[in-house]
């Protein structure tokens, strides 16, 4: 008997393979979408991604195809006889099989119909039988495993955004995660009119870092004021900076120093007089006092001498609180309204530091001023 099915028994094995290489698609490409689906939200490189969800979905196959095959899909004789019943032998080879060691005459002449029957189908004939579901959820399972595949492979580099993926679990170098520009701030040293700085203007520094030195240097003609965050020394070296900031030195026209004049008158009597008149003192600091003085001589005699000191003049301011060299007053230093100004509309002072700094620089002015 087994001879007489072994040409359709070759057919059906190669059918039966078929069809669990059909099913082992299925699963396969199935766990592929389920590992590609869970990576979305792990943080793996491109080929990490690829090796396991192509990985994994290879070995679910490869393991799911001779389970497939050994369990439900390799042929039996009784799976083979009522496959050909199917070709229209109407039941004979199931009847066959069952009557197979009955020798009676019934028994003898259905056998024989039976295999008469059975000559006339082709082993050709018999076709892999897939239902319409079955090649829906393998295309489904295709479609849907290589889709995900390649979306958490762009997500991984960086190409697309799922999720919240690009917020959490990538240090510093993986796209944009770790907010890089949340790390580093920057810090911009302007020049005002008539000076300029030297040194770096603008720097990008990591947040707490050190910024290099920096020196304003005015014109010809003219001195360093102060920076609009109120600073008042011509170099700074900002030292653990957290927030990004600007600031501008601001530049005065130097101040003029003048010298006042002295006059000196003298008289000389008897047989040779000479007077001679004293120098008047030197004009107060910075042009601001005027300097005079007579001097008066009379002489006696044959011979007479006669000199005068000059006096000294005034001086418009005294010479304490002095800044920058020890000549320079306070209140030449600083235009008082403008620095008040610039104070008052600084965004990047709190209040506190501007009444600080205001009320030093009402001291500042108020003990500048001379009688």
């Amino acid at each position: 008997m087994k001879s007489v099915f072994k040409q359709y028994y070759d057919k059906l094995v190669k059918i039966g393979i078929l069809k669990s290489v059909v099913f082992s698609l299925i699963v396969g490409f199935g766990v592929n979408f389920i590992v590609a689906f869970i990576t979305c939200f792990i943080d793996m490189s491109v080929s990490a991604v690829l090796a396991a969800s192509l990985g994994s979905g290879a070995l679910a196959a490869v393991i799911s195809a001779p389970l497939f095959y050994f369990f439900m899909f390799k042929p039996t004789t009784k799976k083979m006889a009522a496959l050909l019943d199917k070709q229209g032998l109407e039941e004979r080879i199931i009847t066959m099989l069952e009557l197979e060691d009955d020798e009676s005459y019934i028994a003898m002449v259905q056998r024989e119909n039976a295999l008469q029957s059975l000559a006339k189908v082709s082993p050709k004939s018999l076709k892999v039988a897939l239902s319409t579901l079955i090649v829906v959820i393998l295309v489904a399972s295709i479609t849907l495993g290589i889709a995900m595949t390649t979306v958490t492979s762009l997500a991984a580099a960086d190409i697309i955004t799922i999720g919240n993926k690009s917020e959490e679990g990538k240090g510093p170098g993986q796209g944009d995660e770790g907010n890089p520009e949340d790390e580093t701030v920057n810090v911009l040293y302007e020049a005002g009119e008539h000076g300029s700085v030297e040194g770096q203007l603008f720097q990008q520094l990591s947040k707490g870092g050190d910024a290099s030195a920096v020196v304003a240097v005015p014109d010809e003609g003219y001195e360093f004021l102060y920076w609009t965050d109120g600073t008042f020394t011509a170099e700074r070296r900002d030292t653990n900076v957290n927030v990004s900031f600007s600031v501008k030195a601001v530049f005065k026209e130097k101040a003029v120093v003048g010298d006042g004049p002295g006059e000196g008158e003298g008289n000389g009597g008897g047989g040779e007089g000479n007077g001679q008149g004293g120098q008047g003192g030197q004009g107060g600091q910075n042009g601001d006092g005027g300097g005079g003085g007579d001097g008066q001589g009379e002489g006696d005699g044959e011979e007479g001498n006669g000199q005068g000191g000059g006096g000294a003049g005034a001086s418009g301011k005294q010479d304490n609180n002095t800044v920058i060299d020890g000549n320079q007053n306070y209140r030449d230093a600083v235009d008082y309204e403008a620095m008040r100004e610039q104070i008052e509309s600084d965004d990047s002072l709190t209040q506190e530091e501007k009444d600080m700094l205001l009320a030093y620089l009402k001291m500042l002015y108020g003990e500048g001023k001379g009688e």
